[in-house]
């Protein structure tokens, strides 16, 4: 599906961005038994790709995003047959405007990295999943000296001021580093979700 709006290079990463909404769904499923009954909440959606993906496989699905651009972007991008502004909210961070126990399945796909305040997040996932819900979150793995989000190999043990260097000398923007949390690591998780 295509949009007027959208030029050719916008058209290629449009569809690319479909097909993976399309794989984790196909990723979920393999992972969890999703049923007919079950809904789903994908935390940082964004423009609302993997939303609508779990959509068209029939899946109960909406998002919540802190992104006001991109949620009001979102229409245009789907097709009209199954219209996707219904399912996207805005949110504040760390607080959903949703009810308490809805949700069977939470999902955070390349989210987490990018989350300040990760224990009030996770707070506010378990508020709304029911009890025995499950929760996916897929991101890089920082323990690797390669940061994704640039392509570059970049220890993130490093400081930050000497991560924006390292940028600046590979001819890289380091604007992005300020939305990049590395305590997110395997062990760090593990510690936040248990608690």
């Amino acid at each position: 599906v295509s949009s007027p709006a959208l030029d050719h290079k916008s058209i290629w990463r449009h569809d690319s961005f479909l097909k993976a909404g399309a794989d984790q769904v196909l990723l979920m499923q393999k992972l969890i038994a999703v049923r007919p009954e079950m809904r789903l909440l994908d935390v940082g959606c964004g423009f609302g790709y993997f939303v609508y993906s779990c959509r068209q496989s029939g899946i109960d699905a909406i998002g919540v995003d802190i992104d006001e651009e991109k949620l009001s972007a979102a229409p245009s991008l789907f097709d009209r047959q199954m219209p996707i502004e219904q399912a996207l909210r805005l949110s504040q961070p760390g607080r959903f405007p949703l009810d308490d126990n809805q949700f069977d399945i939470a999902t955070m796909w390349f989210v987490m990295e990018h989350v300040e305040d990760v224990p009030v997040v996770l707070a506010e996932i378990r508020r709304v999943l029911k009890p025995g819900g499950f929760l996916l979150i897929r991101c890089p793995n920082f323990q690797i000296p390669y940061e994704t989000h640039y392509a570059l190999p970049l220890p993130t043990f490093l400081p930050k001021a000497v991560s924006r260097y390292v940028l600046l000398l590979a001819s890289r923007d380091p604007y992005f580093l300020g939305y990049l949390n590395w305590r997110v690591r395997p062990a760090y998780l593990e510690r936040e979700l248990v608690t």
